[in-house]
C-alpha cells in the first residue's frame, strides 16, 4: 500500500499551523498519538496522522510544538508507510524530508504564500518576536524549496478568509479520499 502525505509549507505568518488547525477542527479529530518526538492525532477512518499538536489554547500550535530534534523521528514514522500524514511548518518542511517522503509516499507538496502586508499584520497579531535575519533565512529556505527539480510543489494564495476557506476545503476533499 502507498499512502498520502500533505506536507504544507510557507513563511512564518503565511497560515500554515492555521490551515491545519481548521482542517483538524472539521474532521473532528479526538484521538492522540505519539511516535518518539512526532506527536500529533490520529484519525482512524482516513488512516491519517496529523502530525503536530493543535489541540490546544497556545498561541502557537502544530509543529512549533515538537522537538527541534524531531527530524529523524519523523523519517522512521515515514519508513512504516503504514499512514496517510499532513503535516505544516518549518521543523519537518524541509528539502530533506520533502524529498525522502517523495520516495515512498504520494506527497503532495503546498506552499502558501500571501503579501507582505498581510505578514506584518498577522507578525503583529501574534506578537511575534522573530528576527529580520531568521525571516530572512525561512524566505530563503522556501525559494530553494520551490527551485528543487525534483519535487513538484503547489504554491496557493492565502491572502484572506475566502482563499483559506478554498484551501480547507480542498484539503478535506483529498483527505476524504484516503478511505
Amino acid at each position: 500500500m502507498t499512502c498520502s502525505c500533505i506536507a504544507i509549507g510557507g513563511i512564518p505568518a503565511s497560515g500554515k499551523s492555521t490551515l491545519i488547525n481548521t482542517i483538524y477542527k472539521d474532521l473532528d479529530v479526538n484521538t492522540n498519538f505519539k511516535s518518539g518526538l512526532i506527536r500529533g492525532h490520529y484519525l482512524k477512518e482516513y488512516n491519517l496522522l496529523i502530525v503536530g499538536i493543535y489541540n490546544t489554547f497556545k498561541k502557537f500550535k502544530g509543529t512549533d510544538l515538537l522537538s527541534m530534534s524531531a527530524q529523524a523521528d519523523f523519517k522512521k514514522l515515514i519508513d512504516l508507510n503504514k499512514y496517510n500524514i499532513v503535516f505544516e511548518g518549518d521543523r519537518l518542511f524541509t528539502n530533506d524530508i520533502l524529498e525522502y517522503v517523495n520516495k515512498k509516499y504520494k506527497l503532495n507538496a503546498i506552499i502558501l504564500k500571501t503579501t507582505n502586508e498581510n505578514i506584518e499584520k498577522r507578525h503583529k497579531q501574534r506578537k511575534d518576536k522573530q528576527t529580520e535575519k531568521f525571516l530572512k533565512s525561512r524566505n530563503t529556505k522556501i525559494n530553494n524549496i520551490l527551485k528543487n527539480p525534483n519535487l513538484k510543489i503547489q504554491t496557493f494564495n492565502n491572502d484572506n478568509f475566502e482563499d483559506m476557506s478554498k484551501l480547507v476545503s480542498m484539503l478535506v476533499a483529498i483527505i476524504k479520499k484516503f478511505k
